[in-house]
């Protein structure tokens, strides 16, 4: 029961909270699975893990430190650092599910997360309210419907949520997590996990070639691939590449694409990690026709699209994986807990850290726009004393600072951010307005030649 309870309160909580993209989020989210981790440590009689679950722990661990290693030589420190943190999310999330891991609750924690998401939307739909809520996108809450169909087909007592699960996904209108869905069903019903990776390469294909500007997103995402092939330029630098060769005006964050991203930004050992992490679940033939058929259908959307991002369809897609890990369980030995015990008070501690930083920015961000620039700055200042390798804290400070008319410290703080992230364009231009400088001007028309 615990196992359910933990799945739905951590994809559920995340989801409601625009879907855990947002950084105020990851801190709070970081802090309360640790707490919950460690009253399973000190409270259960017994701790075990399931048969290679110290291996799926590992690789996700050496995803995130690969992560946060990219700071060293990214193009972004600040986006690289960012991710870092919601990297730290995950970690936290797998530990959780691995200590609690149950094949029957834990599916059914992930079916009533999503159900609620889902039924979320659909109620602010027909009452007139916000059609991207609770997760804020919709490709994202149909791929969390799409992966959460399987798992309720598993059991009666889990088919009434197809009363919700099929109409959020057909509302949300997603052909990328329909295919998803389509093709996570061939996966089950062939029942071999080496069939998920021409299954991932097809969606790839299909969204290249029909799927409105995804093609150019690829793209991109290629050529920084080949631009840094090992190493990549850095965790959340793509958003920079596409402004700097966009052959359109339209804004984007990410490259649609889990796989192709993590290539880019982190070369060919990220993306190394990244594979070997997710194959774990699948290195064994599952019994499990729909488990298998779950969990494909999270793969191959997360190659169409942003999930990574979406931290609560993350986290639901990993917690099947953690499902399908084979029953053996090699129990945790009262040291083992105690080191456990350790590495969850230092998660717990960091979260404590970042999400105090991110919340300062946030309100920060706030204050700006509603003119208490005084209160933004105060914000931002504690934001920078906590996180000094970011750029972001100084880039609000400075605008606060120059719509209070004072130029010349807003001057300071965009030259000291830029320091720090010397291409974002955008503190170019804030330079500029500052300081009316033409060199900065043209170093932001440069970094965004189109602008907006």
């Amino acid at each position: 029961m615990r196992a359910g309870a933990i799945t739905f309160l951590v994809v559920a909580g995340l989801g409601v909270a625009d879907g855990g993209f947002f950084p105020e989020s990851w801190g709070p989210s970081v802090v309360l699975i640790s707490w919950a981790t460690a009253l399973v440590l000190l409270l259960a009689p017994r701790v075990s893990v399931p048969a290679r679950g110290e291996l799926m722990l590992a690789l996700g661990c050496a995803v995130a430190a690969w992560t946060l290693l990219g700071a060293v030589w990214s193009d972004s420190v600040t986006a690289t650092m960012l991710e870092a943190e919601r990297a730290l999310v995950v970690v936290a999330a797998l530990l959780a599910l691995l200590l609690t891991r149950d094949r029957v609750w834990t599916p059914r924690g992930v079916v009533a997360a999503a159900t609620l998401v889902g039924g979320w939307n659909l109620c602010a739909r027909v009452f007139g309210g916000e059609s991207t809520a609770p997760v804020g996108y919709p490709n994202a809450l149909a791929a969390l419907a799409a992966l959460a169909i399987p798992l309720a087909l598993r059991e009666r007592r889990t088919w009434p949520a197809l009363v919700v699960l099929a109409p959020a996904l057909a509302a949300q209108g997603s052909r990328g997590a329909l295919l998803a869905l389509v093709l996570g069903f061939i996966a089950a019903a062939l029942r071999r996990p080496v069939v998920v990776v021409p299954l991932i390469v097809i969606a790839i294909a299909t969204a290249w070639g029909t799927a409105g500007l995804r093609h150019s997103y690829y793209r991109v995402a290629v050529d920084q691939a080949r631009a840094a092939p090992v190493a990549g330029t850095g965790a959340g630098t793509w958003e920079q590449w596409w402004l700097s060769r966009r052959p359109t005006p339209n804004s984007a964050l990410d490259a649609h694409s889990v796989y192709l991203e993590t290539l880019g930004e982190q070369g060919v050992v990220g993306l190394a990690l990244l594979g070997a992490f997710l194959a774990v679940p699948l290195s064994i033939r599952p019994r499990d026709r729909l488990l298998v058929g779950a969990y494909a259908t999270f793969l191959i959307h997360a190659a169409v699209d942003w999930d990574r991002e979406i931290v609560a369809l993350w986290v639901a897609g990993v917690a099947v994986g953690v499902t399908l890990l084979p029953d053996a369980r090699a129990e945790v030995a009262r040291r083992g807990r105690v080191a456990l015990g350790c590495a969850v008070l230092a998660l717990g501690s960091l979260g404590v850290l970042s999400g105090v930083a991110q919340i300062s920015l946030a309100h920060a961000s706030d204050a700006a726009r509603a003119h208490q620039l005084g209160r933004a700055e105060t914000l931002a200042n504690r934001a920078l004393r906590i996180e000094p390798w970011s750029s972001r804290p100084l880039e609000v400070r400075g605008e606060a600072q120059l719509a209070a008319g004072r130029r010349r410290a807003a001057a300071t703080s965009f030259r000291r951010a830029l320091a720090k992230d010397p291409l974002r364009w955008r503190l170019w231009h804030d330079l500029e307005q500052a300081t009316g400088s033409r060199r900065a001007g043209r170093e932001a028309k440069r970094l965004n030649p189109l602008g907006g």
